[in-house]
């Protein structure tokens, strides 16, 4: 039956039962990447040495993708496919390929003018909701954070404190962030990381996971210089929006020129 829907170009119906697609949906892989429309034949499994002729035992299945992913403030647009390449015959699957529009970010000096010499970035409200248990024998967590970025200068202390047997922590000590890069231009395609570990007293501290803040969501309006914005969001790792979907990050974003 699937080979006749396939016949038929009933593509956007079989597409429905794809179990990628479901799983990226809910956030249980690949979570924040992109893909296009598969409106052609599924790729796998295919008879080598044929165009395109599937093996009666496997159902017929869209195994061979394109995703892409960016934190940045620059949109990728597709320019052309995704497309199959049917004329490769050496495998089992055909290939999939793309053409992808991707901005070139221009090389911006790190300060626009003397107006602005410094910037500082500061958390208010910093906290965490469902987070997963990450000690089995207590069955709890004990959540710090720390921050990393490209343009986030040194420090000699870049956590938070430990917030101990809580699912639900709001950090209290959080340390002010200043920027090595004062340029709005430059700053809009930069990214903040703010990573979250499990405090362990006697081994090594086990990774929560991470989110991502793309610093354009926070910046001042060019008429101002400072805004404070709040924000929500997923805590992933391993491409993963951990806990079920149900882990995020939330908080207080104070972005100031001076």
């Amino acid at each position: 039956k699937m080979v006749s829907m396939i016949e038929n170009k009933e593509f956007d119906t079989l597409f429905h039962c794809d179990q990628l697609s479901a799983q990226m949906k809910h956030g249980k892989t690949f979570y924040g990447f992109r893909e296009g429309s598969y409106m052609f034949e599924p790729t796998f499994k295919v008879k080598r040495d044929m165009k395109l002729e599937y093996i009666p035992e496997r159902s017929p299945a869209w195994c061979d993708r394109v995703l892409w992913h960016s934190n940045g403030r620059a949109k990728i647009s597709i320019s052309k496919g995704p497309f199959p390449a049917l004329d490769i015959l050496t495998s089992d699957h055909k290939p999939v390929g793309i053409m992808l529009s991707v901005p070139i970010v221009p090389v911006l000096p790190p300060l626009l003018s003397p107006q602005y010499s410094q910037c500082i970035l500061k958390f208010d409200n910093l906290g965490c909701i469902d987070l997963p248990c990450m000690d089995v024998a207590t069955n709890t967590v004990d959540a710090f954070a720390t921050f990393l970025g490209n343009v986030v200068k040194p420090l000699k202390k870049n956590r938070t404190n430990v917030v101990k047997k809580n699912f639900n922590p709001v950090f209290k000590k959080i340390p002010e962030l200043h920027l090595s890069v004062t340029n709005p231009l430059r700053l809009q395609h930069e990214v903040l990381s703010v990573l979250l570990y499990d405090w362990d007293m006697l081994g090594k501290n086990d990774k929560i996971g991470f989110a991502t803040l793309p610093l354009h969501e926070f910046l001042p309006l060019p008429d101002q210089k400072t805004r404070t914005v709040q924000f929500r969001k997923a805590i992933v790792k391993g491409g993963v929006h951990i806990n079920d979907a149900k882990a995020m990050l939330q908080g207080t974003v104070t972005i100031t020129f001076s």
